[in-house]
């Protein structure tokens, strides 16, 4: 069984394509509400 370990190629692009989906909606997320943030109130509050 794990001497020759395969993958299907669809199976490899899917999780491939998922991942990059899942990173990007990491990265945009916090983004969009940084820049929500005014700069000045951002440096006046701390958290």
């Amino acid at each position: 069984m794990f001497e020759r370990p395969e993958v299907d190629f669809s199976t490899a692009v899917t999780a491939l394509v998922i991942l990059i989906v899942a990173g990007a909606l990491a990265g945009i997320i916090p983004a969009k509400r940084a820049v929500s943030i005014k700069p000045v109130d951002a440096l006046r509050v701390e958290n």
